[in-house]
This record gives C-alpha cells, structure tokens and sequence, in this order.
C-alpha cells in the first residue's frame, strides 16, 4: 500500500487510473479515445496501455491520436523517454544445496532502459517527471521477494536509480516441510504508476540439516 501510495502521490493520479495519464497534457478525454482505437487493434503490437507503449507504435497512429501543438508534444516525448524501461535477472545461489530454515540468497540484476547511454552521468538524470508534483524527486526502487500463496514479505530492499543495479537479497528457507516453494520477485517505482515488473522464484528445500546435537545422538 505505501508503494502505491508513492506512485499515486507523485504523479497525482488514482490506483486505479490508466499509467497514460502520468503523461503530461493527457486528460481522461485523450486516454478515452486512446482506449477506443485500442479497441479496434487487429494486432497486439498496435494496442496503447503504457508510456512505453506510445513510443513504440507507428508515427501514423501516434499522429492520428496526439493533436497537440509541436511544444505539447515535446512534453509528452521528454516525459515518455524518461519513463522505465526494466529488465530484471534472477539467479539464486546454491539451488540444489538449500536445507530447511537455510538463508537463502538470490543475486538479483536490474537493467534501466531510457535517455541516452550517456545520460546517466548528467545532473538531472532520474529525476522524475510530473505535472503534478512541484517538488523533485529522484526515482528509486524497491525490490521485494514475496510468498503470493500466504501473502508474507520475506525481504525487502530500496535502490537508487540506476542504469544497471546488481544486488543480493536473503531470505530464509521454510523451517518446516522439505519441498518445492513458488515465490515472487517484484521490482516496484516509488515513482511511476505502470512501470513494475513480477518474475516467479522457485526453490527446492531439502530436509533440515544435522545439528552437533542430532550427531551425538
């Protein structure tokens, strides 16, 4: 709820509303008729539901969509280009070596898409866009291992904004029944409604290790 609300405060938008109104000079009006000609999209690739998305179509449809005058429409490119891109590997360590109750821990590497490869090194790099928020802000991350079947959080970290992020995350195995654990890797904006990635994380848990006691025994 926290993240949401972060996401929700910085860009002035509801839980609900539609990530296009994030851009700046976008009313419900204009994601209304974005979502009527969404409606009659014979392929995928030409459905609009993102920023990222409106960057990717073909200019005819972004032209036919976007009426806005040539500085409008410097907004909108400026905001959309700034907007997260994110790819997300997982790797945890040991896989076949994880015992009950173990410490598990899970190399985690992010890659940011957006802005040139050399924006990273300007002053202004990451901070964010919004038309509703007055005060700057520089993006951060949080990246969250979860248990989607109890609802539990089993860890949690917060990053700056980065290029590229590699980090380690632990969290302890079960304690109970060896077996097979389906989790979930979420990687949440504090900024940007939309931008959030989910990747399923699977661990095999072996029975509980011997203690010194369970050997004198």
């Amino acid at each position: 709820a926290t993240m949401d609300l972060s996401q929700m405060v910085t860009q002035g938008v509801g839980l609900n509303a539609s990530p296009l109104l994030q851009i700046p000079h976008f009313t419900p009006s204009v994601v209304d008729s974005i979502k009527a000609h969404n409606s009659t999209c014979e392929n995928d690739q030409d459905v609009i539901d993102t920023p990222l998305d409106l960057l990717s179509v073909d200019d005819s449809v972004r032209t036919k969509l976007l009426t806005f005058s040539p500085s409008k429409m410097a907004d909108i490119a400026a905001f959309c280009n700034s907007y997260p891109d994110v790819s997300i590997e997982i790797q945890v360590d040991n896989p076949d070596d994880i015992a009950a109750g173990d410490v598990v821990s899970v190399q985690i590497k992010i890659d940011r898409e957006g802005g040139d490869d050399d924006d990273e090194a300007k002053d202004d790099w990451g901070v964010v866009i919004s038309k509703h928020n007055p005060v700057e802000k520089v993006e951060n991350w949080w990246v969250v291992i979860g248990d989607p079947a109890t609802n539990t959080l089993l860890s949690i970290k917060r990053i700056p904004v980065q290029k590229q992020a590699s980090l380690s995350v632990d969290f302890a195995a079960p304690s109970g029944a060896a077996g097979t654990y389906n989790y979930t890797v979420y990687l949440i904006c504090d900024s940007y409604m939309g931008a959030d990635l989910e990747n399923e994380l699977t661990i095999h848990v072996h029975e509980g290790r011997d203690t010194d006691d369970d050997k004198d025994e």
